[in-house]
């Protein structure tokens, strides 16, 4: 693709190591966005992609081990409005269930049913955020960063924009990834959505 260079080199120069944030964990929470089976290892929307990045983003997680984690999962019907525009997808519990190398954290943070790309407008999660206004710093990783990532963290920044808050949401570039096909090149959406995110205020990081 004929941007695709460009973009890529953009991201490297705007990424910066997690290391030079300052985060209490107490107040961070990292999500884990469709971190779930039907993602990374088996359906029509799992990707190798998404798969390569499992030890980053279970390095995340033991890297803020003190900090709380959400898991979004999608949770679909057979019917489901969404599958208009993507493939069946989540709809039966394995390709619901949180990836085995990440069930540990799992099994003491919070998982969030989702119907939608966007997980910011689930029940769960607006119940969850009500009640945790301590919160500061948002770390994420997962899939998919042109669709569920990008939708969440831009409504999220939205939101606490207009309450004039000025907490973080950091994005780990090298923890998140989406997928690849014939009419959707996984290279250039991944890195567009990154760039866009970094345009609406929503910091770069690695670890």
């Amino acid at each position: 693709m004929l941007f695709a260079p460009a973009y890529e080199k953009t991201i490297r120069e705007i990424t910066v190591d997690i290391r030079n944030y300052i985060t209490d964990p107490e107040t961070t929470v990292v999500v884990n966005m469709d971190t779930t089976n039907g993602f990374f290892k088996r359906g029509k929307m799992a990707s190798p992609r998404l798969r390569a990045i499992i030890p980053q983003i279970k390095r995340v997680n033991e890297y803020y081990l003190d900090s709380p984690k959400l898991f979004f999962t999608d949770v679909h019907e057979k019917n489901a409005e969404e599958f208009e525009t993507y493939p069946v997808h989540c709809v039966d519990k394995y390709e619901q269930e949180i990836i085995s190398e990440l069930e540990d954290f799992a099994e003491v943070g919070e998982v969030i049913a989702k119907n939608s790309t966007n997980g910011f407008f689930s029940k769960g999660y607006l119940t969850w955020l009500a009640k945790h206004k301590e919160i500061e710093n948002i770390i994420i990783v997962g899939g998919c960063t042109d669709t569920s990532i990008l939708q969440f963290a831009l409504a999220q920044r939205a939101y606490w924009n207009e309450n004039n808050n000025n907490n973080r949401i950091i994005v780990m570039e090298n923890a998140v990834q989406t997928y690849h096909d014939d009419i959707h090149n996984g290279d250039l959406m991944h890195n567009v959505a990154l760039f866009n995110l970094y345009m609406n205020g929503i910091k770069l990081a690695r670890l």
